[in-house]
């Protein structure tokens, strides 16, 4: 977190950079809310038997959709972090699944902040906007 704050302390010389740091910052971050979001009601309840509600759920595109756009959107953020290149594609496929999946299976944008957090359509517009925004911010190499 040190790193971030100073990475955003200082003049707006290297701008391209601060902003592609802070938009993977914000990728890892909903990725991992929409992992969250997806597991949760399956993992919840008692630790045993846990592995084999997994696998039921593994069935079901309404839990792998999210699933994988979480893990791509997760791994993208990560590798935009550490400054490698192809981090905002796989942040892009993240999203783009999880969001397509939402708008296939008819999902709407919900009316109250609290479903509006909790909405797979949203977190996956997020992910898939800051990975196009880390995309088309420079790398900060100047």
């Amino acid at each position: 977190m040190i790193g971030l704050l100073e990475a955003l302390n200082g003049s707006f010389a290297n701008w391209g950079g601060r902003v592609r740091l802070v938009a993977s910052f914000i990728l890892v971050l909903a990725s991992v809310w929409l992992l969250f979001l997806t597991v949760e009601p399956v993992w919840g309840g008692p630790l045993e038997g846990a592995i084999g509600r997994l696998g039921e759920a593994a069935d079901s595109p309404a839990f792998m959709a999210p699933l994988f756009g979480g893990l791509c959107g997760l791994l993208g953020g990560i590798v935009l972090l550490y400054g490698g290149i192809g981090g905002s594609a796989a942040g892009i496929l993240g999203g783009g699944a999880a969001l397509g999946y939402a708008l296939y299976a008819g999902h709407t944008v919900p009316n109250t902040l609290t479903a509006l957090a909790r909405s797979d359509l949203v977190v996956g517009g997020v992910i898939a906007a800051f990975a196009l925004i880390a995309a088309f911010s420079g790398r900060g190499d100047d």
